[in-house]
């Protein structure tokens, strides 16, 4: 693997990462909502 797919690699790694983080904070908004 060159070293620019490598970059490619970690920055798409990092972004789903992100993605994940905020469908998890959504969906705590959305329990917390039919909670209260």
């Amino acid at each position: 693997m060159s070293v620019i797919e490598k970059l490619n690699h970690e920055k798409s790694l990092q972004a789903l990462s992100n993605y994940g983080r905020m469908e998890a904070v959504e969906l705590e908004k959305e329990i917390d909502y039919e909670i209260s």
